[in-house]
C-alpha cells in the first residue's frame, strides 16, 4: 500500500512537471510558434497536472482550453500537447466512459481543428481548397494526429491489462498448486494414518488375545509356541509400520499369498476361532489391491479379536468375481466389550470408496457383519476376465475349516472401531 502512494505521488509530480514545462513552452515558445496567452497556457498545465488523477476533469479542462483558443482567436502552438497528453492517460488509465469520451473527443476536435485552421490559416486553407488528395488531407490529419495519441494509449493499456492478468494467471496457478500440494499431504497423511491404525490396531489385538491365553496354559511346549507368535507378530507389525512411514506400504506384499494365508493362520495362532469360506479362484492383482484387500481383512478381524463374543467363531468369506473381490466377516457382538470409536470403519470405508468399492457394516439381532466390495483393476489380464474362464466357471465349492478356541479366545465385532 505504501509503495503504491509513492508510485502515485512520483506520477502526480511527473505530470505536474510536464504541464510547466509545457505552459513555459506556450507562453514561450523557442521556435517560430505562436505563443499561447495566459489562460491557455494555464488550462494546458492544469489539464496535464491532473490527468492521471482524474482523466474526465483533464479531458473537460483540455476542451476549455480548446473553447478559449477558438474565442480568442489563438493560432495552434505547444498548448496543443495538452490534447495529446490527455487522450493518451484517458485511453490508458481512464474507466471505460472515460476511455469512450476520449474517443469521441478526439474525432470531434479532430474535426472541429479542422474546420478552425481552414477559416484562419492561409497555407492550410490554400490545401483544402486545393486537389483532391490536399483536401482529404486536411481534413483527415487533425483527427489522425488526435486519433494516434488515443490509440497509443489504448494499446499501452492492452499490454497492461494483459501482463497484470497473466500475472494473476501465475498467481492463481501457483494458490492452485499449493491448493493440490496440500491436499495431496493431507491425504498421504491420512493414508500414512489408516495403514498405521490398520496394522498396529490388528498386531496388539493379536499380541493381547496370545498374552491373555497364557494364564491358561499350562503345557511350556504350548507357552513357548505363544510367545514365538507374540514375537513373530510384533517383528512383522514393526516391519510393517517402517514400511508405511517410508512411503512403500505394499511392499513385501509380492510374495505373499493373495489368498489370505498368512493372515488367518496368524489369528488363530491367537486362538480365535474362525470359519473360513472362499468361493471362486484367489487371483494375483496390483500391489493396491493386494495391499487393500489385507488391511481390509487385517481391520475386519481385528475388530474380531478385540469387540467380539468369545463364545462364538468369526465367519470370513472370500468371493473372487471377474470384477471384483467380496470380504465379508460375520461375527456375534460382545456384550461387555469397549465399542471403540469408529475410526477403523471409518478408514475402511474411505479405503474401499476411494478405490471405487463399496463397504457395508451393520449389526443386526446381535449378529454384526462387514462386507468390502474392492472392484478389479482394469489393468486386469484378459484370462482372468475372459467368458469362461476359471474366474467364471469356477464352483461355488468352498474351504470351510473351524479351529478350536482357547478359554482367552475372542471374537465378534461392532461398527465403531
Amino acid at each position: 500500500m505504501i509503495d503504491l502512494l509513492r508510485d502515485r505521488r512520483r506520477l502526480i509530480l511527473a505530470d505536474v512537471a510536464t504541464g510547466l514545462v509545457v505552459a513555459l513552452l506556450a507562453v514561450f515558445p523557442p521556435l517560430e510558434v505562436n505563443a499561447a496567452g495566459i489562460l491557455t497556457a494555464l488550462l494546458a498545465f492544469v489539464a496535464i497536472g491532473c490527468r492521471n488523477v482524474s482523466p474526465l476533469a483533464s479531458l473537460a479542462l483540455v476542451w476549455l482550453l480548446a473553447i478559449a483558443q477558438l474565442v480568442l482567436s489563438e493560432r495552434p502552438g505547444f498548448a496543443d500537447l495538452a490534447l495529446l497528453l490527455v487522450l493518451y492517460a484517458c485511453a490508458r488509465r481512464g474507466t471505460r466512459w472515460e476511455l469512450g469520451a476520449a474517443a469521441v473527443s478526439a474525432i470531434a476536435g479532430g474535426v472541429m481543428a479542422s474546420s478552425y485552421l481552414t477559416q484562419t490559416g492561409t497555407r492550410y486553407a490554400q490545401m483544402a481548397y486545393g486537389s483532391t488528395e490536399g483536401q482529404i488531407a486536411a481534413s483527415v490529419a487533425p483527427v489522425v494526429v488526435l486519433a494516434s495519441a488515443w490509440l497509443l494509449g489504448f494499446a499501452v493499456r492492452a499490454l497492461r491489462s494483459q501482463r497484470i492478468e497473466a500475472g494473476r494467471r501465475v498467481e492463481a496457478e501457483t494458490e492452485m498448486v499449493k491448493a493440490l500440494d496440500s491436499a495431496e499431504f493431507e491425504r498421504l497423511r491420512a493414508t500414512m494414518a489408516r495403514d498405521v491404525h490398520d496394522v498396529v490396531g490388528h498386531s496388539l489385538a493379536v499380541i493381547i488375545a496370545q498374552a491373555d491365553s497364557t494364564e491358561f496354559i499350562h503345557d511350556e511346549a504350548r507357552l513357548r509356541q505363544v510367545s514365538a507368535t507374540i514375537a513373530a507378530t510384533a517383528r512383522r507389525s514393526l516391519l510393517e509400520v517402517r514400511q508405511v512411514l517410508n512411503g512403500d506400504p505394499a511392499a513385501g506384499i509380492d510374495d505373499e499369498t493373495i489368498d489370505l494365508d498368512a493372515l488367518i493362520e496368524q489369528v488363530r495362532e491367537s486362538g480365535v476361532a474362525i470359519e473360513r469360506v472362499v468361493r471362486g479362484e484367489p487371483r494375483l492383482h496390483d500391489a493396491g489391491l493386494r495391499l487393500a484387500i489385507r488391511r481390509v481383512a487385517q481391520e475386519m478381524l481385528t475388530n474380531a479379536i478385540r469387540h467380539g463374543d468369545a463364545r462364538e467363531p468369526v465367519a470370513f468369506r472370500e468371493t473372487w468375481r471377474a470384477q471384483d473381490v467380496v470380504i465379508e466377516v460375520e461375527n456375534r457382538v460382545g456384550l461387555t466389550r469397549n465399542p471403540g470409536s469408529g475410526s477403523g470403519v471409518r478408514g475402511m470405508r474411505a479405503r474401499v470408496e476411494g478405490m471405487g468399492g463399496m463397504l457395508e457394516a451393520e449389526a443386526v439381532d446381535g449378529v454384526y457383519t462387514a462386507r468390502a466390495r474392492i472392484p478389479a483393476p482394469a489393468s486386469a489380464s484378459a484370462a482372468e476376465l475372459a467368458p469362461g474362464s476359471a474366474l467364471e466357471s469356477a464352483p461355488a465349492a468352498a474351504t470351510v475349516t473351524r479351529s478350536p478356541a482357547s478359554p482367552a479366545s475372542s471374537a465378534g465385532a461392532v461398527p465403531h472401531e
